[in-house]
């Protein structure tokens, strides 16, 4: 089963604080998901708001979702109208979100 938490970058020294994100991953614990948000912002302070469905983060107006490249074939993306984005780098990752 997959599982969504939504996440903020809250320290007031980075230049991406404010920013928010979602993780999606296969049956995960919410300590993998941080261990997993922590290495796409391994710099950053990051709180987890809250675990969310992917339909919830649709509503509050996020367009994409960045999964490891890993995951992506377990999906289909046309079960989703945000647009799922698999990645298998840091670099990618921020190149999707910059």
């Amino acid at each position: 089963m997959w599982t969504t938490y939504w996440w903020g970058i809250t320290g007031e020294d980075s230049e991406l604080c404010g920013e928010e994100f979602f993780t999606e991953l296969k049956d995960a614990t919410k300590e993998e998901h941080r261990k997993y948000a922590q290495e796409l912002f391994p710099n950053e302070k990051l709180r987890c708001y809250a675990q969310v469905s992917s339909e919830e983060a649709e509503r509050m107006g996020f367009k994409i979702c960045i999964i490891p490249k890993q995951s992506a074939n377990s999906i289909n993306p046309k079960d989703y109208s945000i647009d799922i984005i698999p990645v298998s780098t840091l670099k990618q990752a921020f190149s999707v979100i910059k």
